[in-house]
């Protein structure tokens, strides 16, 4: 979101979902706001470069296709 925050609009909303231990499946919605753009912007500027972890499950294919969460994960150099 961070490095594409030129792709929301204020008043857009996002939402995802996450199983909690305590109360289950849980929905978060968070409201892009002008103040959340800036915050965005301003954090991109301080990001020299991104770089994608290889993760084997890229390259080993599974033996049963099954869900999955995207597990993703990147490194971060800052200025």
């Amino acid at each position: 979101m961070i490095l594409k925050s030129e792709l929301f609009k204020e008043g857009e909303e996002i939402s995802w979902s996450f199983t909690h231990p305590q109360s289950g499946i849980t929905r978060q919605t968070v409201t892009i706001s002008e103040e959340l753009l800036a915050h965005c912007r301003t954090a991109e500027k301080l990001i020299k470069r991104v770089a994608k972890l290889p993760d084997l499950g890229d390259y080993i294919p599974l033996a049963m296709p099954t869900p999955m969460n995207d597990m993703t994960k990147y490194i971060i150099e800052l200025y």
